[in-house]
């Protein structure tokens, strides 16, 4: 049986995600800062739009024709990465097929879309030169190496309706992902992580490694990080850039004050010390071995425990007793004992 010949005209091959009415699903996301369950996105049907025009032994064909359509990476020869057949309506030579109606395109077809590839198509036992895919110009703004810029509120929105992740961000051997943003402030940031579910986590950083699974890093003169609690208030702890771990007044399991200092009825000082809370300690005189240490916050409900260092050469035990000052709750006055009386000597003290 001699095959008939065939001449198809490309009018349009178009490599597009096209986004199909059908199976679209528009909602309004959650605002940020707000509760609610994960946004809903337009969900985007991956098709590919064909049109063209078959001339059959030079006469535009009018009538169905099987058609099967198939993906290459090469131009000739090599092994076709997708195929499917349709039957296809054919008017005065034109047609239109959706390229991905019959057999989806799987998620490792898609990822090969990146590259170079060329369209088969065999009608009825006679396979037409292959064609090479062209992109449609906003497909072409998803090809590795573009960029894709606007001015609205949204440029970009990925959306995952199953359990899968939203964005898979890779490299083999620089940054998986950059975020960078010229705003200021906690509304000016370059990435915001939002967890919308009641037990969600907004941001998990994982590491198989010799190395830290998170780094921080501020070239400016502000903090490395910030905490903040639910009650939108100010941060509940603060690491500045120095590497001092500042602290909420009312919160445990952290030293908020330490201080070691002279204690004298007359030229107290304080050798070292830091405030995590209040401002720079400070010490007064009183009287031999008895100073008032000032630490700028009050004590009443924080624990604090001094100690006196030890005299060489003295068989007498030393201690020191403090307690909070009747006239500044924001003071210790501390008694020093060396030789069962008090005397001039170091002291140091924990506040928690």
């Amino acid at each position: 049986m001699q095959r008939k010949s065939y001449l198809l005209i490309l009018l349009s091959l178009i490599l597009a995600l096209t986004l199909s009415s059908e199976r679209s699903i528009l909602a309004q996301s959650a605002p940020p800062g707000g509760e609610g369950s994960a946004a809903l996105l337009a969900a985007i049907t991956p098709v590919m739009s064909y049109q063209g025009r078959l001339v059959e032994g030079g006469m535009p064909v009018t009538g169905g024709r099987s058609m099967t359509f198939s993906l290459f990476n090469v131009s000739s020869g090599g092994t076709a990465i997708w195929s499917e057949t349709q039957a296809v309506s054919v008017t005065n030579g034109l047609f239109q097929v959706t390229l991905g109606s019959v057999t989806p395109f799987s998620e490792g077809v898609l990822g090969q879309m990146s590259q170079n590839l060329w369209l088969e198509i065999n009608v009825a036992g006679n396979i037409l030169p292959r064609q090479q895919m062209m992109g449609a110009p906003y497909a072409l703004s998803l090809a590795p190496g573009a960029t894709v810029v606007g001015g609205t509120a949204r440029i970009l929105s990925v959306g995952n309706l199953g359990s899968g992740a939203g964005i898979w961000s890779h490299s083999e051997t620089g940054h998986g992902a950059i975020a960078s943003a010229n705003g200021t402030g906690l509304d000016g940031s370059a990435l915001l992580a939002q967890a919308y579910g009641k037990d969600g986590i907004a941001a998990w950083a994982l590491a198989n490694s010799t190395d830290a699974a998170l780094v921080v890093s501020n070239d400016g003169a502000g903090a490395l990080v910030k905490g903040f609690g639910g009650d939108g208030g100010e941060h509940e702890f603060m690491i500045t850039n120095d590497g001092t771990f500042q602290q909420e007044l009312g919160a445990s399991g952290l030293v908020k004050a330490a201080v070691y200092a002279y204690c004298a009825n007359a030229g107290s000082y304080i050798e070292r010390s830091f405030n995590n809370v209040g401002s720079t300690i400070m010490i007064g005189d009183m009287a031999p071995g008895i100073c008032e240490v000032h630490f700028d916050f009050p004590l009443t409900d924080r624990f604090f425990i001094a100690t006196a260092v030890m005299v060489p050469d003295y068989d007498y035990p030393n201690y020191v007793v403090c307690g909070i000052a009747e006239w500044d709750d924001g003071s210790l006055v501390c008694s020093r004992n060396a030789d069962g009386t008090t005397g001039n000597g170091y002291i140091m003290i924990l506040v928690y």
